[in-house]
């Protein structure tokens, strides 16, 4: 005879930063509430040149400071101070400025090593949390009152029963595919290069956007006068992008980036990615809901997919809480609903502005780079129009339902 199978409130399938985030923010409420997650829990967290690097917007800030993870994070995290947009070959600028804003910073750089240290230990400090780690999901089965869930932990099969089960589990989601809720995809035809640089002059907190012909290209402050360099290619060149050497990289890049910070002394290892937008058709479907990657999968144009994740985590938190108080039901419908018309609304209003941006500065059409150009410098000049933007990019006032 089998085992009974250990009985959740909520259970979260990914154990990530975002998984973690919605498990951090649900601990207050008492409930039982469990994580399963494919990779073994990290090690001390060792500083590495080529560590990669996530942008957090201040309402991001927010959150991790609510649910107790900030203080941890804050010592690795360089901040923000300015964000400089440009585009190659026409004279306008647009600059934002957190001290305009009287914000302390408009955004933190922090590499994932330290984040997700900080993660585990806010983790260990819940000891309630049951963890099946490392684990995956073998198969659902979704009633009424309950969502069965067969897990294989290390060779050991054992059985869950949730009365909400939360895919967190990335784009390619096991949950969302065992649920049958479908996705929309777009291909962009571009892929993200990625690494690290060292610059001879100091970055000085800045961040810097500049749009060129060959694709767009971001320097995110580090610590160490480090730079997290993002360039957007062409998809077609890609290859030829990743096969020059450290010096032709770098000259290409200074090339475009119009040498703002000096040489580009050091170039850490290279990574690439395909881009595509990738959006669930529904964020919950009777007992199962979905956030961060497992419902969207955006282009990193604005680096808005990790700040909109804790969005999606923030809410749901406040929907379970919702469904406890109205009927005892972390999967209360009309809770859930609820917060599945404000996550798709928040989904679609980044999606279309990073679309629309992206869609902008990849034109290539008599007049249109003239304009571009006009229309940053105009930009730049209205103070109205750029606080909007910091506003909107930092989280601050963004409606998380």
């Amino acid at each position: 005879m089998s085992a009974p199978a250990q009985q959740f409130d909520v259970l979260v399938a990914g154990g990530g930063l975002v998984g973690a985030s919605l498990v951090l923010a649900l601990a207050p409420l008492g409930l039982r509430v469990g994580i399963i997650e494919a990779r073994a829990r990290p090690g001390p967290a060792k500083a590495h040149y080529d560590d990669r690097a996530i942008a957090l917007a201040d309402g991001s800030r927010r959150v991790l400071e609510a649910i107790g993870v900030w203080p941890l994070v804050a010592p690795h995290a360089e901040p923000i101070r300015r964000v400089h947009v440009s585009e190659a070959g026409r004279p306008g600028i647009a600059i934002l400025d957190a001290e305009e804003m009287a914000m302390e910073a408009l955004g933190w750089v922090i590499e994932n090593p330290p984040l997700a240290h900080a993660f585990e230990a806010a983790l260990a400090h819940e000891g309630t949390i049951e963890r099946f780690q490392p684990a995956t999901i073998i198969d659902l089965e979704a009633g009424a009152e309950h969502v069965g869930v067969e897990i294989d932990a290390g060779g050991v099969v054992q059985r869950c029963s949730t009365r909400l089960l939360v895919g967190a589990d990335g784009a390619g989601s096991t949950v969302r595919d065992r649920a049958g809720i479908g996705v929309s995809r777009h291909e962009y035809g571009q892929t993200s290069v990625v690494t690290n640089v060292t610059t001879a002059l100091p970055h000085e907190g800045v961040a810097w956007e500049r749009f060129t012909p060959a694709g767009p290209l971001a320097f995110l402050p580090l610590q160490e006068r480090r730079c997290a360099l993002v360039w957007t290619v062409p998809a077609g060149d890609a290859d030829t992008v990743l096969s020059l050497d450290d010096s032709a990289f770098a000259e290409r890049v200074n090339a475009l980036f119009g040498h703002r910070l000096g040489a580009i002394e050091r170039v850490g290892r290279r990574q690439a990615w395909p881009l595509a937008r990738v959006l669930a058709k529904q964020l919950w479907r009777g007992r199962v809901a979905l956030v961060g990657n497992a419902a969207h999968s955006l282009h990193p144009i604005a680096g808005q997919g990790f700040n909109l994740s804790l969005r999606d985590c923030t809410a749901l938190a406040e929907a379970v809480a919702a469904g406890i108080a109205a009927s005892d039901d972390p999967a209360d419908c009309g809770a859930l609903q609820r917060w599945a018309d404000g996550r798709i609304a928040d989904q679609r209003r980044t999606a279309t502005f990073i679309d629309g941006l992206n869609a902008l500065f990849a034109l290539d059409l008599p007049g249109v780079g003239l304009a571009r150009g006009v229309g940053i410098g105009l930009f730049g000049l209205a103070g109205p129009a750029r606080r909007l933007l910091a506003r909107y990019g930092t989280g601050v006032g963004v409606p998380l339902r």
